[in-house]
């Protein structure tokens, strides 16, 4: 005798082998045994569809490219559901001359689920319907919105669908359109970061930071932070304190972030972190604050506590993950809404990204991590290099589509101990700027040039050091430095050089002096 948990589970099966056959034959099973429907139609799933539909029945005005848009669908390997209802779209197309109504598609289809898992008819229907025939920026929004379905966000998702449909189908209203260039105004470049009168960040923008691990980009991001919410950044918001936006994972703000901006100085009150997902659990975190679904939360924040700066570190990890790097017009796409919020807003938005291991390139734009998008779409990209030779990090700007070339800048990185906190010991850096820019900008450095010019100050600073101890002589450490920089040898070279000898003395004569070298043993 069979036991009644078998009974039930063949029941069951039954009862889905039922519902299957009767959604292949196109019959809607709603009354069940109790009187009440077997299958709960799921309104926002067939709205998402219905949109869907039009969407790609829009995507172009040619009539002719609409077929093959929609064929190209019926050609993927999906369910067999899933083809049977492309083609009772085709054939509603052909005979209303429109997409098919929500009632009309729910009467014909009770059965059309919408759940995570596996190839559901609606999962296929968006793994058909590309980005080649959506666009890109419909894709996202579709993606935006069966997210949030998925996830149960039902008042979000009625949202999401309102800002879908608002937007424009690929193709559809565009024209070629003229303008005579005397309508258009000229319009000045506001400047976030114009150091003594050069011009290298500009506002209302996204620019980038890059450079490899330990290169000082995200010190350099720091310290522009720290300036922009004490309103002494020089630039258009000099005098302006304005509120930063941090938006990472990558680094962690209690050990690296909080610690190196209090030491820079922020006003701590003026900054705030950002992330979407569980604040228990890092690992189920994002930064992709730029979705549909978050950005009109991130305007309003922006525009109610005044926000200067939003600070993406790294900014690859704010796209959405299904963009490859390769796909350049898709990557342009989505920089381009994250440029747009910042024009919009009148606000800065730096990202900060890598260079990747191409050891044999040398210029610092084609060696950022991504697609050759990042450095095409973006007006401003600055490359962060540490020249291991004299222990400075320069800083480059490597692309300056408003603003003239600017000498490359230098600063050193200091260690900080933050007073009050501990144990253990809170240590952290802080940058200090250096006023003579360095010899070699990131290009040279990245091709090794700064290596070999070392060689060649190293060795005319021994000669330095040589033709002034030889004889046996005590000389003031300051005196051999003025002369070093006089002949064009930074100090750290000096030291290089002077650690190059075994034999060589140092003596400070009395406390609080000067120390006086000398190199016993060597002779001219």
């Amino acid at each position: 005798m069979a036991s009644p948990s078998r009974t039930g589970n063949r029941r069951k099966a039954r009862e889905r082998d039922d519902a299957a056959k009767a959604v292949a034959n196109g019959q809607d099973r709603r009354a069940g045994r109790d009187g009440k429907p077997d299958v709960k139609p799921d309104e926002h799933g067939y709205d998402i569809c219905k949109l869907l539909i039009q969407r790609v029945i829009g995507s172009t005005g040619d009539e002719y490219d609409q077929v093959l848009a929609v064929r190209k669908i019926f050609a993927a390997d999906v369910t067999d559901l899933n083809k049977r209802v492309w083609q009772w779209i085709e054939d509603y197309h052909e005979k209303h001359g429109e997409a098919p109504t929500t009632t009309a598609f729910r009467r014909n289809y009770p059965a059309f689920k919408f759940v995570k898992g596996d190839k559901t008819p609606l999962a296929a229907l968006v793994e058909a319907a590309d980005k080649d025939i959506l666009g890109v920026g419909q894709f996202e929004l579709l993606h935006t919105v069966l997210t949030l379905h998925e996830q149960g966000e039902y008042d979000q998702v009625a949202a999401a669908l309102t800002k879908w449909a608002e937007q424009p189908a690929r193709g559809s209203g565009s024209a070629v359109i003229f303008t005579k260039g005397e309508d258009i105004m000229p319009e000045g470049v506001r400047w976030a970061w114009a150091p003594e009168d050069s011009d290298w960040i500009p506002a209302d923008c996204l620019s980038l930071i890059a450079g490899r691990g330990d290169s000082g980009k995200s010190a350099l991001s720091v310290w522009i932070a720290a300036n922009m919410t004490r309103g002494t950044l020089p630039g258009c918001f000099y005098g302006t304190p304005r509120r930063v936006v941090w938006a990472t994972l990558e680094a962690s703000p209690a050990k690296e972030v909080v610690p190196r901006l209090k030491a820079a100085g922020a006003d701590m009150s003026m900054i705030e972190f950002v992330h979407i997902g569980s604040s228990a659990d890092p690992a189920l975190r994002s930064i992709r604050i730029f979705d549909v679904a978050y950005i009109s939360t991130v305007r309003k924040k922006i525009r109610a506590d005044n926000v200067g700066l939003i600070v993406l570190d790294p900014l690859l990890d704010t796209l959405n993950p299904r963009l490859k790097d390769k796909e350049q017009i898709a990557v342009r796409e989505a920089l381009a809404v994250v440029g747009s919020l910042a024009e919009d807003e009148q606000l800065l938005i730096i990202g900060i990204a890598h260079f990747n291991k191409m050891s044999s390139v040398h210029d610092a734009v084609d060696r950022i991590t991504g697609s050759a998008a990042f450095s095409q779409r973006l007006r401003c990209i600055i490359a962060c290099a540490h020249n291991g030779e004299n222990g400075t990090f320069v800083v480059s700007l490597n692309k300056h589509s408003w603003s003239p070339p600017a000498e490359p800048r230098a600063f050193l990185i200091e260690s900080h101990i933050l007073p009050g906190y501990g144990p253990p010991l809170v240590k952290t850096i802080r940058v200090r700027w250096l006023e003579d820019g360095p010899e070699h900008d990131v290009d040279d450095i990245l091709a090794g040039k700064h290596l070999k010019d070392a060689e060649t100050k190293v060795a005319q600073a021994r000669a330095l050091l040589l033709e002034l101890l030889s004889g046996g002589d005590e000389v003031p450490k300051p005196d051999i430095v003025a002369m070093a920089e006089a002949r064009g040898i930074s100090e750290a070279t000096l030291y290089r050089a002077w650690r190059s000898f075994d034999k060589r003395h140092s003596t400070v004569p009395e406390p609080g002096g000067h120390a006086l070298w000398s190199l016993p043993g060597h002779r001219d």
